[in-house]
């Protein structure tokens, strides 16, 4: 899936200090001074070309919300790939390759996930039965 978005030089370090999520984008302050607007979510393959108009429309959306960001410079404009699957829940477990284990698709939450990822499928290949039921999230439940 992929996700475009843009940066903004803010104008003053106090012009956004925390976290704004709103429905059609969310601003992110960065200690540097630099602002994040984000982020679509797209379903176009490996597209990562960014698209001026859908750039354009974050922005405006970022100045509806916070008028003083008019005056922000745009620094960049850049979109990523998000590693999704069809149902929207991760793939963790064994794959039908016995001894070959995946732990992929967590789309927007995978830094989120990581440390409780890492514990189950740690538990899984060293053949400990893991804290939590697999079988929702099993690779096989995809047809090859």
């Amino acid at each position: 899936m992929k996700g475009q978005m843009l940066s903004v030089a803010a104008t003053s370090r106090d012009l956004l200090r925390h976290v704004i999520r709103a429905p059609e984008i969310y601003l992110v302050p960065r200690s540097d001074g630099r602002i994040l607007i984000g982020a679509t979510v797209e379903d176009v393959g490996y597209d990562k070309r960014t698209v001026a108009d859908t750039i354009q429309s974050m922005h405006r959306a970022a100045i509806d919300l916070i008028p003083d960001l008019g005056q922000a410079r745009m620094l960049e404009a850049w979109a990523g790939l998000r590693p999704g699957t069809p149902d929207n829940l991760p793939m963790l477990g064994e794959s039908r390759t016995q001894g070959y284990f995946v732990a992929a698709g967590h789309f927007r939450d995978g830094i989120l996930l990581a440390p409780v990822t890492a514990h189950v499928m740690a538990q899984l290949v060293t053949g400990i039965k893991p804290d939590y039921d697999l079988g929702p999230f099993s690779p096989g439940r995809f047809p090859s």
